[in-house]
């Protein structure tokens, strides 16, 4: 039940620090705090739930913007819940306005946001990680996308393989600067 909560609210301060330890260790601390996954589902549950009970498209997007702000004041602003949050909130608009949707314009957006509420908070490794990862993610995964085809390996695993690679060798720096270790198996394990 702590890891459960520590996983959908990010909230680790219950779990038995011998199991806090073990995330540590193995380079998955970071599933103890919400992110963009922890926004996609609850606003992608909004949008399926509005649609199921017979709601328009519009309703659910009005609704998952209403949930995911409500769910990151529920969590706390921590770095990757502000940023997720404004990601989130960003695509549901240009659903309702009808634009585009800028990946890159969400994390500026989600980024400048956070430093002018809390400049301090580019100094703190939530935020360098959180940033760096979801940047590796953008760059790398498209780029990478076609060499799937050339080797036996399914799509969708393949796309999780680079993913946790990109992030793995971004975040690794970042992480030897504040913690001064990196577990080398931090990439399969992801």
């Amino acid at each position: 039940r702590r890891l459960l909560v520590g996983i959908v609210l990010g909230e680790s301060s219950g779990l038995d620090p011998e199991l806090r330890d073990a995330f540590q260790a193995s380079g998955l601390t970071h599933l103890l705090a919400v992110s963009g996954q922890n926004i996609a589902i609850v606003a992608f549950g909004v949008v399926l739930a509005a649609r199921i009970l017979g709601f328009s498209r519009l309703v659910g997007e009005a609704l998952a913007i209403l949930v995911v702000l409500a769910y990151a004041l529920a969590v706390g602003w921590q770095p990757s819940v502000v940023r997720a949050a404004v990601a989130g909130v960003l695509a549901s608009l240009a659903w309702i306005v009808a634009r585009p949707r800028d990946r890159w314009h969400a994390l500026a957006v989600g980024a400048l946001i956070l430093l002018a509420w809390m400049p301090r908070s580019a100094l703190e490794p939530g935020f360098q990680l959180s940033f760096a990862a979801v940047a590796a993610i953008f760059l790398v995964l498209p780029r990478m996308s076609g060499v799937a085809d050339a080797y036996p390996v399914p799509r969708g695993l393949w796309d999780v393989l680079v993913v946790a690679v990109a992030c793995g060798l971004v975040t690794a720096p970042i992480v030897w600067l504040h913690f001064g270790r990196v577990a080398v198996w931090t990439v399969p394990a992801n």
